[in-house]
């Protein structure tokens, strides 16, 4: 039986692995057939996985096969991945895992009088296939990848800041899958504070001398946070593909990155931030129930604390601006790519769906204030968010005029 996956699948070429399951040392040939047309052809070696490797991850079960000119969106619908083992012409075809250019696989979308529309029609988009879970399994018990071998994204910031338009970038372009929104992970740095809390507790009542003959004495504090390591590895233990994304706009996400950094080696952290002025404002319109205070301190906590976290995660971390990356699609992708290490066709197809798609934009909220006058806001709250915010906005070189930033 030959098990495999395609896992990149582009107009320009098709990748992944596959291999026979009674013998995994067996030769493939792998084929890219359009009806009765073969586009490309390659074959495996002989060889099996090394010391460690699971089939899966052995190099000598990979396959890419360039196609000799790029497909069309009619082509790439129909086009299959075969294997067969090299002294045989019984074919199998390979099932496809991630669906990398899934908008250039759909029809294009008909132009509507309300841009917002169409962004919300990618969310919904979005919301609905996430809600099929392919990329996740409840009945797997353990982590269908070692944490050294997955390489997840955590896309961090507040909200409003341009986090939602990565994530569908990263679903629609790229091999990236993930939940709309996470919400699980920045429970790290609360379990963190409130088992220092327990200790300090302890130790102020309790002499080191006592706690040596108790339980107490015998657990030390550092594997407490060994164990919530582990903790957030089980959590993520659900997903069937190393390469997933998280996004929490949270202040305690953005707290959280330290210790989420220690659980995935190989985890990289996209940090999203827009200008106070823009920011609040764009809060206040999606947000209109909160007060405007409340909008002001959470932006200033999260880019004060994402200044702190950073240094914990050097040469893990890009941090881009909601303004350059509406202005520089194809710039913010190339930074991305970086980051990730994806493929060119990667790139492109996540800065072609920053093109398309503007999730959760709403119509006045991609606007760029000359002055702060020109926000409605009353001389109080001017002076409230000065005041919030003023050390921010300087921090981060933002000024209060149409420059935006220094």
């Amino acid at each position: 039986m030959i098990t495999g996956m395609i896992e990149l699948l582009t107009a320009r070429q098709a990748s992944g692995w596959a291999y026979v399951t009674e013998d995994p040392t067996v030769p493939l040939r792998i084929r890219a057939r359009d009806r009765e047309a073969v586009l490309g052809q390659m074959d495996t070696e002989r060889h099996g996985p090394r010391t460690g490797q699971s089939a899966e991850q052995s190099q000598e079960h990979q396959f890419r096969i360039e196609f000799p000119a790029l497909l069309s969106r009619d082509r790439l619908t129909r086009l299959t991945i075969e294997a067969a083992r090299q002294d045989s012409d019984c074919w199998c075809a390979l099932p496809r895992h991630l669906k990398v250019f899934s908008s250039y696989l759909q029809p294009d979308p008909p132009l509507s009088a309300n841009p917002n529309q169409e962004s919300q029609s990618a969310r919904e988009a979005l919301l609905a296939e996430a809600k099929t879970v392919s990329f996740w399994s409840e009945s797997t018990g353990t982590a269908t990848f070692a944490s050294g071998e997955s390489r997840p994204v955590f896309v961090v910031g507040s909200a409003r800041s341009g986090t939602s338009a990565v994530c569908l970038a990263l679903w629609i372009g790229t091999r990236y899958r993930g939940f709309p929104e996470g919400h699980v992970f920045d429970a790290a740095i609360r379990l963190i504070n409130a088992v220092n809390a327990h200790f300090d507790r302890k130790d102020a009542w309790i002499p080191a001398q006592v706690s040596a003959g108790y339980h107490l004495g015998r657990v030390a504090h550092a594997r407490f946070r060994q164990e919530t390591i582990e903790l957030l590895r089980r959590l993520a233990s659900g997903y069937t593909t190393p390469y997933w994304f998280d996004k929490t706009p949270t202040y305690q996400m953005v707290a959280s990155v330290p210790i989420i950094a220690e659980a995935w080696p190989n985890a990289r952290f996209i940090f999203m931030k827009r200008r106070g002025l823009e920011n609040v404002k764009s809060r206040l319109l999606k947000f209109s129930q909160s007060n405007f205070g409340g909008h002001c301190r959470d932006w200033a906590l999260i880019m004060s604390a994402w200044r702190t976290v950073r240094e914990a995660v050097p040469d893990r971390f890009i941090e881009i601006d909601q303004r350059s990356m509406s202005a520089d699609p194809g710039g913010a992708a190339v930074q991305v790519g970086g980051l990730l290490s994806l493929e060119p066709a990667e790139i492109e197809g996540f800065a072609d769906a920053l093109r398309r798609e503007r999730p959760e934009a709403t119509s006045s909220t991609g606007a760029i204030f000359s002055d702060v006058s020109e926000l409605g806001w009353t001389t109080n709250e001017i002076e409230m968010f000065r005041s919030i915010c003023g050390a921010e906005m300087e921090a981060y070189g933002y000024t209060y005029d149409g420059q935006y930033c220094v």
